[in-house]
């Protein structure tokens, strides 16, 4: 970031923020109205409060990364949108499958397995599991890419019906030129 983060956060939280750095890097962000979350420098997290915190979560992202991934509970991703919308910003919600981790961990072992059960087939030494180790690294090094790819790709797919769902409203500008119109009318 070019500019100061404290006055980076303070232009999107507001002037009375509260903004304390932590010990092992990131800022706690705290509002006027009690609400809370950390700022790590690559995301927000640990966020509690209302309109005010993702007011000034989505604002910030937008501002520093233009498109914003949300992960977490449907009324989170939900919340997420509405103010993306609000503020015109893109929001990616993103649906991580919690059985990925699992898949994950089984394919590392199995490939361990196969690693270690070839290396003592033609090796027959003692260290057979240190060569399956670096087998599996090798593997996995050649592997990863590509699993992490297709798991963010099915992540976004999943968090595509959000966006899907989720009712367009109007720009704000759309807001007050009809709010004007009706005002010059002599309707309010």
């Amino acid at each position: 970031m070019k500019e100061d983060t404290v006055t980076f956060l303070r232009r999107h939280f507001g002037e009375d923020a509260s903004i304390e750095p932590l010990l092992f890097g990131g800022w706690r962000i705290t509002t006027r109205t009690g609400g809370e979350v950390v700022f790590t420098g690559e995301e927000f997290k640990n966020f509690i409060g209302g309109a005010d915190v993702y007011r000034g979560m989505v604002s910030a992202g937008k501002e520093r990364w233009g498109t914003i991934a949300v992960h977490g509970h449907a009324h989170h991703i939900m919340t997420a949108l509405a103010h993306g919308e609000e503020q015109d910003a893109i929001v990616q919600p993103t649906i991580e499958n919690e059985s990925a981790g699992c898949l994950k961990a089984f394919v590392v072992m199995l490939l361990y397995g196969v690693s270690v059960w070839i290396a003592s087939r033609y090796m027959e030494s003692p260290a057979d599991w240190v060569v399956g180790a670096v087998a599996t690294g090798g593997l996995w090094l050649l592997i990863n890419p590509a699993w992490e790819a297709a798991v963010t790709r099915a992540a976004r797919q999943r968090g595509q019906q959000y966006v899907d769902a989720f009712p367009k409203v109007h720009a704000p500008s759309e807001r007050m030129t009809r709010y004007e119109d009706a005002r010059r009318k002599g309707l309010l």
